[in-house]
Order: C-alpha cells, then sequence, then structure tokens
C-alpha cells in the first residue's frame, strides 16, 4: 500500500428505527460515494460498520489548508482569487451534477498539496476540497434525523441555514470564502448578545460590505471580478448564480473582455533624421554632435554649421622675385618706349 490513508470515524448517537434507517442510508450511498473519481477530491477506499458507528477509509492529503496559508503568507491577490476559483468551480459542477452537496464550504476544508507550485508561478496548483462526500453525505442525513443541520456560521446562506441546501448553496459558500481569502477578514468570537464579530457583514448581518471593507484597507479588485463575486454572494437565491458552470463561463468571460478591450498600439519606425536632436554624447569629445539640427524637409543638406575638418589644408607659398631682375625687367620697358615715341 503505498498511498497514505487516513480512517474517519462517524459517531452516532441514535438508536432504534433512526439507526436502522441509517444503516439502510449508509449500505444504498456506498456504492455511488465510492466511485467518485475526482483528482481534486479524496478518495473513498472503503466504509466499514463496528458496534454502530460508521466508518470511512480515504486518502491522506499532506499539506496545509488555505486558512493556515492565508494567515502564514498572508491575504490572496486578485489574481490568486481567480485561479482558486478556476480550481475549485469545476470540482463543484462535477459534485452536483453528482446529485452531491458539500455544505460546507470554507479556507478549512480547502487544501493545497505540499508538491505543487505557488499560485503567483502562474502553473496549476492543486487544491483538494475535503471534508465532504461520503462523510458530509452520510453524516448530514443522519443528523438530520436528529434534527440538526450542517453549516458553519459566517460561510452558510439562509436557505442552508434553515435545512433547504441547494447547489446555489455551495456557490454562496464558495463566494464567501473568496472574499475572505482576498480580505483576510474572518467571523471572530460573539458579542456580548451572542451575534458573531463579522466586519465583511452590516451590523444586522443581512446584507455584504466586503467592497467598503476592501476600499478602507487599500485592496483594489477589477469591478467585473467583484459583480462575479457580488451574485455568488447574493442572500436572495434567486439572484444568485445557479450552477458552477454559470459562474465559471462569467469569469472566463471577463479574462477574454479584458484582452480585447484594450488598445493594440502598433510602434512607429524611427525618425532618423530626428535622432541628432535628442542625441545625448558619451564622452566630451562628441559635444559637438548633439547641437547638430538636421532639417526634416531635405535629407541631403550636409551638416554644415558645425563641420570640423578631420585634417587642416596646406598652402604652398608663392617664391618672391629678385630685385635685380625687376630693375632690368623695369630698364628694358622703358627703352622699348622710348623707341616706339622717338
Amino acid at each position: 500500500m503505498d498511498e497514505k490513508r487516513v480512517i474517519k470515524k462517524l459517531v452516532t448517537v441514535m438508536q432504534g428505527a433512526n439507526l436502522k434507517k441509517a444503516q439502510e442510508l449508509f449500505k444504498r450511498e456506498k456504492k455511488r460515494l465510492y466511485e467518485l473519481n475526482h483528482p481534486q477530491i479524496p478518495k473513498l477506499y472503503a466504509y466499514f460498520e463496528d458496534n454502530n458507528d460508521f466508518y470511512l477509509v480515504q486518502e491522506f492529503i499532506e499539506g496545509d489548508t488555505l486558512f493556515d496559508e492565508v494567515w502564514q503568507k498572508g491575504r490572496f491577490s486578485e489574481r490568486k482569487i481567480k485561479l482558486f476559483l478556476r480550481e475549485l468551480l469545476p470540482v463543484l459542477d462535477y459534485l452536483h451534477k453528482q446529485k452531491i452537496l458539500h455544505r460546507d464550504i470554507k479556507p478549512e476544508n480547502i487544501m493545497r498539496r505540499v508538491s505543487t507550485n505557488n499560485y503567483e508561478s502562474g502553473k496549476t496548483a492543486e487544491l483538494i476540497l475535503i471534508d465532504f462526500g461520503a462523510s458530509k453525505q452520510v453524516s448530514t442525513t443522519m443528523k438530520s434525523m436528529a434534527g440538526s443541520v450542517i453549516y458553519t456560521p459566517g460561510y452558510a446562506p439562509m436557505e442552508q441555514m434553515q435545512g433547504r441546501a441547494k447547489p446555489a448553496s455551495d456557490i454562496y459558500s464558495l463566494g464567501v470564502t473568496a472574499v475572505r481569502l482576498l480580505t483576510q477578514c474572518f467571523p471572530n468570537d460573539e458579542d456580548e448578545y451572542g451575534n458573531t464579530i463579522d466586519k465583511l457583514l452590516d451590523e444586522n448581518h443581512s446584507d455584504w460590505r466586503w467592497r467598503e471593507y476592501a476600499q478602507e484597507q487599500g485592496i483594489t479588485i477589477n469591478p467585473g471580478l467583484a459583480d462575479i463575486l457580488d451574485k455568488m454572494l447574493a442572500q436572495n437565491i434567486s439572484k444568485r448564480y445557479q450552477t458552477a458552470e454559470a459562474v465559471l463561463n462569467d469569469l472566463n468571460s471577463l479574462d477574454t473582455s479584458q484582452v480585447t478591450s484594450s488598445p493594440i498600439v502598433t510602434p512607429q519606425p524611427p525618425v532618423k533624421k530626428q535622432v541628432a536632436k535628442t542625441f545625448v554624447p558619451s564622452s566630451s569629445s562628441e559635444k559637438q554632435v548633439a547641437k547638430t539640427f538636421v532639417p526634416s524637409s531635405s535629407s541631403e543638406k550636409p551638416i554644415a554649421k558645425t563641420f570640423v575638418p578631420s585634417s587642416p589644408q596646406i598652402q604652398t607659398p608663392q617664391p618672391k622675385p629678385d630685385p635685380l631682375e625687376m630693375i632690368s625687367i623695369l630698364t628694358m620697358k622703358v627703352r622699348l618706349m622710348m623707341a616706339v615715341l622717338g
């Protein structure tokens, strides 16, 4: 046996007819729950009954819960919230199509395997939804027989607290989990009147104010994602998402619209004529180049105003005439003129 396993005990307090009904339910549901096959759901290996108690043999998940993670590493970013929803919505969709409700989604019941990657790396990180399925299906029915309803205050919608849980109830709990991971704000102890202190709910505990709290804490979030979370958290079940698939579709549409709505900027080719205007010399010997202006109307004109010849031009001096030779030439010109006149 290579895989680690854990045995969970479901303690029963029922007797007589109720105990017999629970035993029948346990046997009836065993096969259907045993056949659940999803990589993000702990495998159920076996059931057995001993001394009127029920036992489950399940896959052991090594890792931390998201409740532990958020306190160790801080609140989730918007990116992590999107990845969180993308990972767990398909699991809920799978469960609901099998006619199974989780009924207790919260950070304490979601684990991250120790071998998986960090969210911020952009790689797939495997989240495992624990404490559900066989144990939840069987124990919920048994507790319902005893007159109790399973839920966690601060995570369950009104219809679930009234014993009428539906698939939309799990969606509500997933939305609550998301905003608590985003804000790192969880229900505190009860006040003097027995009410749970929750800063994400209004004073009447009837409406969510997680947006206001996030703003107070300087937390920013995309308006489209905030609208999706609000719809998951709708107190009126008729205004809430009815399926996990519908939430996932809106999440995918949100990402698509963000990409297509972004302006596409086509880069312009550089204008070479203007380079000299903004050129910054790397050494003092090149300072004259930065002053050079190249007219935009013609690229043929030379850069003449600041041109410095690479080498000086050499001029050859003309030889001076001999003075005696100059007098002789002058005497000959005078004699010639006298001969012409005489």
